[in-house]
C-alpha cells in the first residue's frame, strides 16, 4: 500500500476478514497445518464500493472463522477475487517461467486443459494453487488468468 500510494495510486490495504470480504472455512486438514484456512465465498461489495469511489483495494490473505484468524492461500484468495468481480484478467506472478510439462513451457492453456494439467506429475508446489486459482477464476467469468515471471 505504501509503495503503491508514493507512486500516486490511492490504495486502502484491507484483509480477506475485513468487513466479511472472504467467507473463509478451517482448512480441512487444519490438525496437521494449524490455523489454514480456504476462500468458501466472496462478498464483492466491498470492494465493489472501493473500486467505484476510486481506490485501488490491496488484499492480504488473512482471513477469519468463529472469531479466529486464518492463513489463506494468496493466490487462491486472487482467483476468488478475480471471480466475484468479473475482472478482465488474473495476473499472478511466479519465480518460475510459467507452467513446465515434459520439458516444455505452455504459453497458452485453455480452461478445458486446466484440469489434465494439473493431474500431470511436472505441476507441483507453488504451480498447484495459482493453477487452482486459474480454474476458479475463469470459472467464474474472469476471461483469462496469466501466470508470469516479474
Amino acid at each position: 500500500v505504501a509503495s503503491l500510494r508514493e507512486a500516486g495510486v490511492d490504495a486502502v490495504g484491507l484483509s480477506a476478514a475485513d468487513g466479511g470480504l472472504i467467507e473463509a472455512l478451517p482448512h480441512p486438514d487444519t490438525a496437521r497445518l494449524g490455523q489454514v484456512g480456504i476462500a468458501a465465498r466472496v462478498r464483492p461489495a466491498l470492494l465493489e464500493r472501493l473500486l467505484a469511489d476510486g481506490y485501488t483495494p490491496v488484499v492480504s490473505s488473512i482471513g477469519a472463522h468463529g472469531g479466529v484468524l486464518l492463513n489463506l492461500n494468496a493466490d487462491e484468495v486472487a482467483g476468488a477475487l478475480a471471480a466475484a468481480l468479473e475482472s478482465r484478467t488474473l495476473v499472478m506472478f511466479s519465480d518460475v517461467a510459467g507452467v513446465m510439462l515434459d520439458g516444455r513451457l505452455l504459453t497458452t492453456l485453455h480452461a478445458a486443459e486446466l484440469p489434465g494439467v494439473l493431474a500431470h506429475p511436472d505441476v507441483r508446489d507453488g504451480m498447484i494453487p495459482k493453477l487452482e486459482a486459474a480454474v476458479r477464476a475463469v470459472s467464474g467469468r474472469a476471461p483469462r488468468a496469466l501466470i508470469i515471471e516479474p
